[in-house]
């Protein structure tokens, strides 16, 4: 029983660690846009919704390290 329990655990070990092997995805590209929206409640009780939108563009030097812009509008 002893060993069919441990033969459980390590089957499972192996098949936990097989499935996190994914490949590796920058989380900043160029291109790649957030869209995201704001709810909330102006002072007459109206609901609004606004929409924002984050995207990467270019690459840029601040303080000798050479970082992504990211860049916001509406």
């Amino acid at each position: 029983m002893r060993k069919l329990l441990l033969l459980i655990m390590f089957l499972f070990a192996v098949a936990r660690g097989s499935a996190q092997e994914k490949a590796y995805e920058p989380l900043l590209e160029d291109g790649k846009v957030w869209v995201y929206e704001h709810h909330y409640v102006d002072i007459n009780f109206n609901f609004l919704t606004c929409e924002s939108r984050d995207w990467i563009e270019g690459d840029t030097v601040i303080d000798g390290r050479c970082t992504r812009q990211i860049l916001s509008g509406l």
